[in-house]
């Protein structure tokens, strides 16, 4: 039945969908990835671009050809790419001219007979032309399968109610929500997160492992692809890559050897999802404006959470590359400079509105942006405080907040209708030691009456690695009440501290990662996270310097 499901991601996976898998499974089998494309394409006709074990270069073309054929009219129209794939060499960092790299034609369909004797006959001109024999080999279908398979056991969970969860997610909805309470299920018994009592691994093991949960990945994020659902393919994506790095801390080994390359390709598909989304708001203005007959309240939320992906879609392409350049300037004119409009509707919203900051921030020339970060932990500080209010935990969605505002409307259940109100703030902490570090110290003052009267939750797992799961089963809830009195001295000490302890030192690299990680997972909010991406991505620090190691 398994190979059975594997046929029939296969038979439905776009050439877009089933690349990043493609990518890993070409890791399991001790391939280096050294470019893979799906924006601008550096290499013309060059998808993917590898060294094999034997140190040879491999270039690859791509064609998805979903429960169906590679046609002879279809080769036709990419023969020429074939040749140039064949003749030019690779010209790209790290790859050595000196040596003649392999060429692969890869189709996750079947190739007709004329298809075939048309491939003969190139490679025979090629031949003679001095390339050698074969130059253009064929993965078709069959190939990828057997690719997959390989993987063997560690691919698939073996328990009958993760193996219900994963059909589960198979068969849903490409329109849906990420099912991500039954992924972490998924994640936990494939890269040996669930067994309380740490058993050994060896590196072999894990790298092994993580391929295996990169495959099951993009596999089960086929529909989602399909459906153009790229918040969807961002957050299946970001769980497998902190889960991949849970697993490598947990076990101690070398992130760069176990994990190094499957995270590289998942962050690339991470941003060309966020690269769809800035070219749907480019094609559809709806999605970042009040046309139509939405409630206020949504197109609110929806505004406040797509500037905050598209923030961070700026500030990690500013410190990368972009993927289309002409997206730069497109974002310079769309993301709001007023943010009046954006909406606190939760503290789950926070880090949406801090990376929407932390752009403006970034482009602005003066220091009133540093106001949109006073009235941000303003707000927050008051809103906690206010017993007549309701800030939800960031533990509640918007959802969950719309059902409860509608509850006299919609059937089902109101999570909220319960909880208690005021007097507790899970980010208040963060925020202020934030806006410590900008030095405005008389506004600093103004709000610690108010500030000092909360009651400072958090979540400490009880180890590391836990604190990228989605859920963690093991850990703490310690409160914190602030003293009434407070020297400046020893708020900016606070604010310095910007080790991220608590977590993966693997984070530290990955500080866009993390952002999106919370701006997905809000609950995985705390002080020490918010003070590590202030001094990652703000750009003003008017205290001494930040605390590192």
């Amino acid at each position: 039945m398994l190979d059975r499901l594997l046929e029939h991601w296969l038979d439905n996976a776009s050439e877009r969908s089933y690349q990043a898998p493609f990518c890993q499974m070409l890791i399991a089998r001790g391939h280096r990835i050294v470019h893979s494309t799906r924006h601008s394409p550096i290499e013309f006709g060059k998808d993917v671009i590898s060294i094999a074990s034997d140190k040879v270069p491999c270039a690859f073309q791509l064609k998805g050809n979903p429960g169906s054929r590679l046609t002879l009219i279809q080769f036709r129209e990419i023969q020429g790419q074939l040749i140039q794939l064949a003749t030019q060499p690779i010209i790209y960092p790290g790859v050595s001219r000196n040596i003649r790299h392999r060429c692969y034609l890869v189709t996750n369909g079947e190739v007709d007979e004329e298809a075939q004797k048309a491939l003969e006959e190139v490679n025979l001109g090629l031949e003679a032309n001095g390339y050698g024999s074969n130059r253009i080999e064929i993965w078709a279908r069959g190939q990828l399968l057997e690719m997959a398979k390989t993987l063997g056991p560690s691919l698939w969970p073996s328990e009958i109610s993760d193996l219900n969860a994963l059909l589960k997610v198979l068969v849903i909805d490409g329109r849906e929500n990420f099912p991500a309470a039954d992924f972490h299920g998924i994640f936990k018994k494939v890269l040996l997160l669930e067994q309380q009592k740490q058993p050994k691994a060896k590196s072999d093991a894990i790298r092994r492992r993580v391929a295996s949960a990169a495959v099951l990945t993009g596999l089960s994020l086929g529909r989602f692809s399909q459906a153009s659902n790229h918040q969807a393919v961002l957050t299946g994506w970001t769980m497998f890559s902190m889960y991949a790095i849970a697993a490598v801390t947990r076990y101690g080994l070398s992130i760069s050897k176990c994990a190094g390359q499957a995270l590289t390709i998942a962050t690339d598909t991470i941003r060309d999802a966020l690269t769809d989304i800035c070219n749907e708001i480019q094609d559809n203005p709806r999605l970042g404006s009040n046309l139509g007959h939405d409630f206020g309240e949504i197109y609110r939320a929806r505004l406040t959470m797509i500037s905050g992906l598209m923030s961070l879609h700026w500030l990690w392409s500013e410190k990368t590359t972009w993927k289309i350049s002409a997206q730069r300037e497109f974002l310079a004119s769309w993301i709001p400079k007023d943010v009046s409009q954006a909406y606190l509707w939760g503290e789950g919203a926070v880090p949406q509105l801090l990376a929407h900051y932390w752009y403006l921030s970034s482009v602005g020339y003066s220091f009133h942006d540093e106001f949109v970060l006073a009235t941000l932990v303003r707000q927050t500080i008051h809103l906690s405080n206010d017993d007549t209010a309701l800030l939800p935990s960031p533990y509640f969605t918007f959802e969950n907040v719309m059902r409860h505002r509608l509850a006299g409307f919609l059937d089902g259940d109101d999570v909220l209708e319960d909880e208690a109100q005021g007097r507790g703030s899970y980010t208040a902490e963060g925020l202020f030691h934030l806006l410590v570090t900008t030095n405005l110290k008389a506004t600093c003052k103004a709000l610690w009456p108010a500030y000092s009267d909360l009651i400072h939750a958090r979540f400490e797992p009880a180890e590391d690695w836990q604190y990228c799961l989605w859920r963690s089963d093991e850990g703490t809830n310690p409160d914190k009440i602030m003293v009434p009195n407070q020297e400046w001295a020893g708020l900016v000490a606070q604010a310095r501290d910007c080790r991220l302890e608590g977590m993966p030192r693997a984070l530290r690299d990955h500080a866009a990662l993390l952002l999106l990680y919370v701006i997905l997972f809000p609950f995985r909010t705390n002080a020490s996270v918010l003070r590590f991406l202030g001094h990652k991505f703000g750009t003003v620090w008017f205290v001494a310097p930040a605390i590192t190691e």
